[in-house]
């Protein structure tokens, strides 16, 4: 999957995230997570960022 990480104040963008293997929202948290297919995990705060996501 691709991801692609906006400011919600801005709306630019802020992150585009390749390779992304797994997505995680802790239950009653404000932090998303993505995690590549190498390993590497990018962290979000939801009240700050909207993403769209892309499965090629």
């Amino acid at each position: 999957m691709r991801v692609f990480v906006y400011s919600k104040k801005t709306s630019k963008t802020v992150a585009q995230i390749n390779h992304v293997e797994s997505v995680s929202e802790p239950e009653g948290g404000s932090l998303i997570t993505f995690t590549t297919e190498s390993g590497e995990h990018f962290s979000f705060n939801k009240k700050e960022v909207k993403t769209t996501t892309y499965q090629n």
